[in-house]
């Protein structure tokens, strides 16, 4: 069914056992500092075609802080001329200054200095006309609700030219004024999410932005692993194809939520908190689309919240999550070879889902968001897809598995080593015969062992059992015991011979 499009409550609760209190452990950043990607073949205008605005722009910035020639000089070109069709002449000015060396004979100063003009002259009109309103409203006897309401398309406005010009501290100064203005339910969304792209615009996106959309995260957002890990909300949990769907929300809520979670999960994706960030990254709606395509598209919260979801959730919560999660799967449509390298990864066949992976991800090595990250999230999906394969082993050639997991061998040892030191796999590796080893374990003496522990339980609390009962029998007690509780037990008739019986 389409309306539903969040996790059931009964299938949260499978997917628990996350701990939302974990601390950062990346200090806040404008930008997390990956190392320099490597040269290779990209058409970055083919790349950036489905995103507008300062997605484009921070997009072609990273490739130019990032990554080697010839792709730094060409994103310099592109991101020069993106800039001269806005009014972001201070952007523009921040990268001559700093390419300095690269962009000498790409310099536009007619260009900065008409667009500079025209800018300032529409600025000082709506601020003239922002000032006039606000005396004539303060002169006026009902000036509450109604001048409000007038004022704030003003300031929207104002605030907007701010953002367009790179001026981000003016801009968020007058969104923060409309937010003082008891503004409707819509303009609040609205001015929320023109704060967080403020910081978007200054490249800050981790977990410093999360405070200004906090009011519209949904109750049932924040609460979703609370609620997993409780009996009764998993009891009332509503079962896809029960007959009991949830009501579909209005479209506009639904975009609004969307925006809201990919804003949180590019946050936690920022801070390395990967489980959290594909919590955040599942639930987006797949009615979101492309609408946000100046900071990311259908196809990247796809790929963001199944890269994080392999690297960090066992096979049992990638069922409910990814299979079993109809929202999700129709934004996977957007991704089809995404789509069969889950498919192959849930069914054992790695090798296939290792390479459909390598070649979907190929382009995000040189995306803000994702670029950082990719290497550490490939890894740690391969190390899920060594320990799973090794599961129904006792042993196994080095070479069968490392045509299974379509690895080389003496990269299949180093991370089999690292698995072991990590105690992830209780094995040993056999490097003259080339095999992995499972250790063997008694299952004999174990069982024995279980069994003699639970009789030496069960003896002990037996004994001090007896020993209470006996002296309560013989009225001795440490310290005071209330009176209440001396006359219900002597109201208490005992059988004869049971005192010497124990």
């Amino acid at each position: 069914s389409l309306h539903t499009r969040r996790l059931s409550s009964a299938n949260w609760k499978r997917l628990c056992s996350i701990d939302l209190s974990q601390p950062s452990k990346q200090n806040e950043t404008t930008m997390a500092a990956p190392s320099p990607t490597s040269s290779f073949e990209v058409d970055l205008s083919a790349w950036l075609a489905p995103y507008q605005g300062m997605g484009r722009l921070n997009r072609l910035y990273y490739v130019i802080k990032n990554c080697t020639e010839p792709l730094r000089s060409q994103a310099l070109v592109l991101i020069l001329a993106e800039l001269k069709t806005t009014r972001n002449t201070r952007f523009y000015k921040d990268i001559i200054e700093e390419f300095r060396d690269l962009s000498q004979s790409l310099v536009d100063p007619t260009w900065i200095s008409e667009t500079e003009r025209s800018t300032n002259v529409a600025l000082s009109r709506l601020d003239q006309r922002i000032q006039e309103f606000t005396a004539a409203s303060v002169s006026t006897a009902s000036a509450s609700h109604t001048s409000s309401s007038e004022l704030i398309p003003l300031l929207f406005e104002m605030g907007d030219y701010h953002l367009q010009r790179g001026d981000t501290t003016s801009a968020e100064k007058y969104y923060s004024r409309i937010r003082q203005l008891e503004p409707s339910e819509a303009q609040h969304q609205e001015v929320s999410l023109k704060l967080w792209q403020t910081f978007f615009a200054s490249r800050v996106f981790g977990e410093a932005t999360f405070p200004i959309l906090t009011s519209l995260r949904a109750p049932e957002t924040e609460l979703d692993m609370e609620s997993a890990s409780s009996t009764e909300r998993g009891a009332k949990g509503l079962m896809p194809g029960d007959g009991s769907e949830l009501v579909k929300p209005p479209l506009s809520k639904l975009l609004v939520d969307g925006k809201v979670l990919v804003c949180f999960g590019l946050g936690y994706l920022h801070a390395r908190k990967f489980e959290l960030a594909a919590l955040q990254f599942l639930q987006v709606p797949y009615e979101l689309g492309d609408s946000f395509n100046e900071v990311v598209t259908a196809s990247d919260i796809a790929c963001f919240g199944a890269l994080c979801a392999l690297a960090t959730f066992s096979r049992a919560q990638l069922k409910v999550a990814l299979l079993e999660n109809e929202g999700f799967q129709l934004l996977l449509s957007h991704q089809p070879l995404l789509k069969e390298a889950i498919d192959a990864y849930m069914t054992a066949r790695y090798a296939i889902a290792l390479r459909s992976l390598r070649i979907v991800t190929e382009l995000y090595h040189v995306d803000l968001f994702l670029g950082p990250h990719l290497c550490t999230l490939l890894a740690l999906i391969r190390n899920n897809a060594v320990v799973n394969f090794f599961v129904p082993y006792s042993s196994i050639s080095l070479d069968t598995m490392a045509q299974a997991l379509d690895d080389n061998v003496q990269d299949l040892i180093q991370r089999l080593l690292s698995l072991i030191r990590d105690g992830r796999l209780s094995a040993r590796v056999d490097s003259q015969h080339r095999i992995l080893q499972r250790y063997q374990v008694a299952e004999r003496q174990r069982t024995y062992e279980e069994c003699l522990n639970v009789g030496r339980q069960h003896e002990e609390s037996t004994h001090a059992l007896l020993t209470r009962v006996n002296a309560r029998l013989e009225h001795l007690q440490v310290g005071q015991q209330s009176r209440s509780r001396e006359r219900e037990f002597e109201s208490v008739e005992l059988q004869p011979g049971r005192h010497r019986r124990l």
